[in-house]
């Protein structure tokens, strides 16, 4: 899917700080959604993400993402 690579690539970028700020959060909340949308590559990522941030980070950005409607 299109939407999923684009999510993955966006996380990617903000993992490595690529053209971006470094930004773990935001990298967890893109792969979460590329996961959600059926990447077992993003799954993967986002564990290694979450290993990075605080446990109230994680919270937060799971409560960003389900806040976020699949489309």
């Amino acid at each position: 899917d299109g939407n999923t690579r684009a999510q993955v690539r966006l996380a990617e970028m903000y993992a490595s700080g690529l053209g971006v700020k470094r930004n773990y959060n935001q990298a967890y909340i893109w792969y979460s959604l590329a996961a959600r949308g059926g990447s077992t590559t993003a799954a993967a990522d986002r564990a290694r993400m979450a290993a990075l941030l605080q446990p109230a980070e994680v919270k937060q950005a799971d409560r960003v993402v389900n806040s976020m409607r699949a489309r």
